[in-house]
């Protein structure tokens, strides 16, 4: 049970790390992050392979099989990192993904069962590969960071009939204080050592109950040496400062009790225009939100300085909360994001499901040349109502089922049709709705006809018949 919530804590921490690999220099230049599952998954694959290349056998095993299985040892660890890489925290849906949309590219992909088998026992290659790169995306890096990360693992009203990892004493979990949170836990806590830039070296899990101070004395057998460690007020303390910097040579830099005599403010080392530089690299056309600052300072302060880049000319306010740095067009001139790109970015940040509905779905499919000020969309997220000047998207809550659709055109079909109703649906319609449905998956298609009413299940019908 331990070894599998180090699993699961680990891809957590390593995340950033595995987005990495496509920009490691040592092994692959000039290579570029790609949103191709299977591209990706070619890039990892090479990267494994040239690594271990003097530990796996002819067939890119590290272990030897009885029978040669589908996928060898290095396909595992590059399928493992490629889900990771793109974002996908789901297992159920990545697995999904790959027996629907890359069967031609993965004709050899095995059950999900043995593959969780063997990437478990291929953990210890994960993590010196891991390793490996890290150490490679560390190299003249003098500024590292040290923190510590709550991990429970029940509600601390479980804490005395939870089972969880009790079996031994010293492996046990146990009750801590979050500082964050402001209140007790029952768990773990995860010491992370990561540069500058945000690529882990070194981490540990310790009981929830040991001081954040105790593992400094851990880091001077990390490989950690000649460099500035910068951590919070939980590591101060004067006796592992001086016994860091002598063994290590590690300036331990942590802020001062403002009790102290020697209080003195702490330096910034970060960048004070890191904002401006968040905003200055991301390419034009692309939407903000103002909690996507929040990691920079209170919210106050993120709106001020907003406001400022705003004032500047930098971005553009386009609604309470969501900002944009303006595409602009050598004729037309300032180009503002489109309806649909705000609530598509709204969707992302609510991790929510939407729908095109109304007078919107009607233009969108060509049975309308009117276009509405009011854009509606069914959500499962929360009902909102966003200004843009004198147009309006609004967010209706719904029931699951009218976002169950997995077809992109057949929803948006569903949702014309029971907004121009059933008996006012003209022949001349439905002919238009059967063109659009000619470039419908058909299984799509035929799983969101199962969602629809029967009548609209006629009219549909019809496009599978002709496919």
């Amino acid at each position: 049970m331990l070894k599998t919530m180090l699993i699961n804590i680990y891809k957590k921490v390593m995340h950033k790390t595995d987005i990495q690999y496509l920009r490691c220099i040592k092994y692959h230049q000039n290579t570029s992050i790609m949103h191709n599952l299977s591209s990706n998954f070619d890039k990892f694959f090479n990267i494994t392979k040239s690594i271990f290349k003097n530990r796996i056998n002819e067939f890119n095993n590290f272990y030897s099989y009885r029978n040669k299985p589908k996928m060898s040892d290095c396909q595992i660890i590059a399928l493992a990192i490629t889900g990771e890489s793109i974002g996908i925290d789901s297992e159920s849906y990545f697995w999904a993904k790959l027996k629907n949309d890359y069967t031609k590219e993965f004709p050899n992909l095995i059950d999900r069962c043995n593959y969780n088998r063997r990437r478990k026992r291929l953990y210890p290659f994960i993590i010196e590969l891991n390793k490996i790169i890290a150490d490679d995306l560390n190299q003249n890096e003098n500024v590292y960071l040290v923190d510590s990360i709550p991990v429970p693992v029940c509600q601390i009203a479980r804490e005395k009939s939870s089972k969880i990892c009790k079996e031994n004493y010293d492996t046990a979990p146990d009750k801590g204080y979050s500082a964050v949170s402001k209140a007790y836990y029952y768990g773990y806590k995860l010491h992370v050592v990561a540069s500058n830039k945000g690529v882990f070296h070194s981490m540990d899990l310790t009981k929830a109950s040991v001081h954040d101070v105790n593992y400094l004395s851990d880091i001077k057998y990390s490989g950690l040496n000649n460099c500035t460690l910068i951590a919070d007020r939980g590591y101060l303390s004067s006796s592992y400062q001086l016994d860091l910097f002598n063994s290590c040579q590690i300036n331990l830099q942590t802020p001062k009790r403002m009790n102290q005599h020697v209080y003195k403010p702490f330096p910034f080392v970060f960048r004070k225009a890191r904002m401006f530089t968040k905003i200055k690299k991301a390419k034009r056309g692309t939407l903000y939100f103002a909690e996507d600052f929040l990691s920079y300072g209170t919210a106050k302060a993120v709106a001020k300085a907003l406001e400022r880049h705003e004032q500047k000319d930098v971005i553009e306010r386009i609604s309470r909360g969501i900002y944009s740095r303006i595409d602009v067009d050598p004729i037309i001139g300032s180009l503002k994001p489109s309806t649909e790109a705000i609530a598509e970015a709204i969707r992302k940040r609510d991790k929510a499901r939407i729908m095109l509905t109304g007078a919107a779905a009607l233009n969108a499919l060509g049975l309308s040349t009117q276009i509405p000020m009011n854009v509606v969309y069914l959500t499962d997220g929360a009902a909102r109502k966003i200004n843009l000047g004198k147009r309006k998207i609004l967010f209706k809550k719904t029931s699951p089922k009218n976002l169950s659709a997995i077809g992109k055109i057949s929803g948006l079909v569903i949702q014309a049709l029971k907004e121009i109703g059933k008996d006012k649906v003209t022949e001349q319609e439905i002919q238009l709705i059967l063109k659009h449905l000619e470039s419908e998956d058909p299984y799509r298609l035929e799983q969101d006809i199962r969602l629809a009413p029967e009548w609209i299940r006629i009219i549909m019908r019809k496009a599978l018949k002709n496919k």
